[in-house]
């Protein structure tokens, strides 16, 4: 169930009950990756006959992100101990061995170190969002009117039409003077992006 680059963490044996065949469990491992946590167990065999065909596996496979809950093992009668994962809508309990109770724990702190890391670096980027949300636009990008230029020359420099030129810098005429100061570039923020228009 690997995928290339994908490296093993920690991982214990555990037992999983259905409920529609609570006597018969499936059993099965429990790996915690540097990407996911990953379940595989061995269902049993069919009570209306035997089979010939190869056993059928059950898989699970978790990502290691902000909705994921891996609960810490409590005492069960019996030496057992509860580990229940959910995701979503995906909710999966294993009873696992006290004996293996340390590498539950371990598989419990992988999943919940990688939550806690996918939280704060949501938090960040969030936070980054919400501050250049914040900023206020660059301001205009302005020309200085040289000698001979023309409304006309300026406009076609910058992309514009001489009306959206003169418009943009309230000129009643395609008149301009040396040293005059025209608005050809106008910015504003959308999200955390810069628009020019």
């Amino acid at each position: 169930m690997l995928v290339p680059g994908e490296r093993m963490l920690a991982g214990t044996r555990v037992v999983r009950r259905h409920w529609g065949d609570h006597f018969r469990a499936t059993h099965g491992v429990l790996v915690a990756t540097d990407r996911r946590l990953l379940y595989a167990g061995v269902l049993p065999r069919s009570l209306l006959g035997t089979s010939d065909g190869p056993p059928l596996i059950e898989r699970i496979a978790v990502p290691l992100d902000t909705l994921l809950e891996v609960s810490e093992p409590p005492s069960l009668p019996g030496g057992w101990e509860r580990l229940t994962i959910r995701h979503g809508e995906t909710t999966a309990r294993f009873s696992v061995a006290a004996a293996a109770h340390d590498r539950a724990l371990a598989v419990v702190a992988i999943a919940t170190r990688a939550r806690d890391m996918a939280a704060a670096r949501a938090a960040r980027e969030l936070f980054l969002q919400d501050s250049l949300s914040a900023l206020p636009p660059p301001s205009p990008m302005m020309h200085v009117v040289r000698a001979g230029e023309t409304v006309i020359g300026i406009a076609a420099r910058y992309g514009l039409s001489p009306e959206e030129l003169m418009e943009r810098n309230g000129l009643a005429s395609d008149r301009v003077r040396a040293g005059q100061r025209l608005t050809v570039r106008e910015f504003r923020r959308v999200g955390s992006m810069v628009e020019a228009y």
